[in-house]
């Protein structure tokens, strides 16, 4: 009910029991797209690419002082992001949703998801 954001009712019994831990979730926040952080957010670099200072105004170039600080993080940001999403997307982590889905068809889909997936390699995620 909680995962639905419905209201848990004080006269509901429940149980609470733990299948899994999802590695790398936090893939999934809004604040790790990387499209935004590698795309829109590195939108100037082109701006920076082809600027004449000289002929530039100085609240332009103050700007794109300002929006320079900000390249760094959104990169380790964004490296962050990815290893997660490389963390989140390994078979062995996955599988865990297998005992969630109810639905038949989806269980199909999530299994056939699953045996498109490569093996975890130890070597490729301690690189992530």
């Amino acid at each position: 009910m909680r995962a639905m954001g419905q209201r848990i009712q004080p006269d509901v019994n429940y149980t609470e029991e733990a299948v899994g831990r999802l590695e790398g979730i936090s893939a999934l926040y809004k604040e790790n797209d990387v499209r935004r952080l590698l795309v829109h957010e590195m939108a100037n670099l082109d701006v920076v690419r082809d600027l004449d200072v000289e002929s530039t105004k100085e609240k332009t170039l103050r700007d794109l002082a300002k929006w320079s600080d900000s390249v760094e993080p959104n990169l380790a940001q964004a490296e962050e992001a990815i290893a997660a999403g490389r963390r989140l997307l390994t078979k062995d982590n996955l599988r865990q949703l297998l005992p969630l889905v109810s639905v038949k068809e989806d269980r199909r889909v999530l299994n056939a998801y699953l045996a498109e997936l490569p093996e975890a390699h130890a070597d490729r995620l301690s690189n992530a």
